[in-house]
C-alpha cells in the first residue's frame, strides 16, 4: 500500500481537498493507499476552509472532520510519495531535506509525468531553471469565492485521477 503526504500552505483548502479526493477516487478505482495532508505554515487544528468544506460535499467527499497539521520533517521519510501544491512548497521541503529528492513533486508534475513515464528525478537547484513554476503550481483559493475553489478542486481532480489510473 502507498503512502502518500499533500502538502499545501495552511492545510485547510488545497491539501485538505485533495486528500478527500484522492481517497475518493482509489475507493472508486479500488486502489489501497493511506493519504495524509500538512501545511508548511500552518495554525494547528483549524478546520478545513468553510468553501472547501462545501465544494467537496457537493462531489460526495466529505471533509468536515479535518484539522490542519504541520509537516513534520522528521516523519517525511515515512511516505513513499510526497505531493505538493506549488514549486515552492516542493523546494521548500527539499531545503530542508535534501535526501527526499526521488520521492517529493509538485502534484501536476508528478500526474504529468507518471504518463509519460518518464524519469520523475530532478536536481533540486534546476529545478527554477527547468520549470515554469506556474504550470505546476495548484491555483490557491484561500479566501476566495466558492466558484475558485471549484475550479481548484477540478485541476486536482484531473491529476489525482490520472495519478490512480496509473497504480491500478
Amino acid at each position: 500500500m502507498k503512502k502518500v503526504l499533500l502538502v499545501c500552505t495552511g492545510n485547510t483548502c488545497r491539501s485538505a481537498m485533495a486528500k478527500g479526493l484522492f481517497q475518493h477516487y482509489a475507493e472508486e478505482m479500488g486502489v489501497r493507499i493511506k493519504v495524509d495532508s500538512a501545511g508548511l505554515n500552518v495554525f494547528t487544528s483549524e478546520p478545513a476552509a468553510k468553501n472547501a468544506i462545501e465544494v467537496m460535499k457537493n462531489q460526495g467527499i466529505d471533509i468536515s472532520k479535518h484539522r490542519s497539521q504541520q509537516v513534520q520533517i522528521n516523519q517525511l521519510e515515512e511516505y513513499d510519495l510526497i505531493l505538493t501544491m506549488t514549486v515552492n512548497h516542493k523546494q521548500r521541503l527539499l531545503a530542508e531535506s535534501p535526501y527526499l529528492i526521488n520521492k517529493v513533486y509538485t502534484l501536476k508534475e508528478y500526474a504529468t509525468n507518471i504518463e509519460q513515464e518518464t524519469n520523475l528525478q530532478m536536481e533540486n537547484e534546476n529545478l527554477i531553471a527547468n520549470q515554469n513554476e506556474l504550470q505546476w503550481d495548484v491555483l490557491d483559493p484561500y479566501g476566495q469565492s466558492i466558484e475558485v475553489y471549484e475550479e481548484t478542486a477540478k485541476e486536482m481532480a484531473t491529476a489525482i485521477k490520472r495519478i490512480i489510473a496509473k497504480w491500478q
